[in-house]
């Protein structure tokens, strides 16, 4: 399909908007992360990592569950994706990679969540399935 863009003034908390988050847990995405979880127009249905860019898998989803608990947001199945670059991608460097993973500095504690067992493209197939037609996946 193709991308749309949605008024976000427009964004009515009686019938949120059902949002999957795709993101590499770079710095950008944390605000991302905190401003679809608490919007009360949104209804943040799942976390997809892409261990690819900027966290590995093990880091950007501990970060992503990390700030879910900081946000008080329910609980929202976060999974990740692949962890190698396809031929030809280049990953961020490692150290920029090193500080998303330690989310830049930041202390958070998942408060005993944990990763979907599921990989990012299941989780996320799923959940359009939930809602045909009516999930906005934010690929950030």
């Amino acid at each position: 399909g193709q991308a749309a863009t949605i008024d976000l003034s427009a964004l009515d908390a009686s019938n949120p908007i059902p949002v999957v988050l795709d993101a590499d847990m770079a710095m950008d995405d944390i605000g991302a992360l905190f401003y679809l979880a608490q919007h009360p127009g949104i209804d943040l249905r799942a976390i997809t990592v892409n261990g690819v860019a900027f966290a590995h898998c093990d880091g950007g989803v501990r970060n992503a569950l990390g700030l879910l608990e900081v946000a008080g947001a329910p609980e929202i199945p976060v999974s990740c994706g692949r962890e190698e670059a396809y031929p030809g991608g280049t990953p961020a460097p490692d150290d920029w990679r090193k500080s998303a993973d330690n989310l830049y500095g930041a202390q958070v504690r998942t408060g005993g969540r944990v990763a979907d067992e599921r990989p990012a493209a299941e989780l996320l197939a799923d959940t359009i399935r939930t809602a045909p037609g009516e999930i906005v996946v934010v690929a950030i």
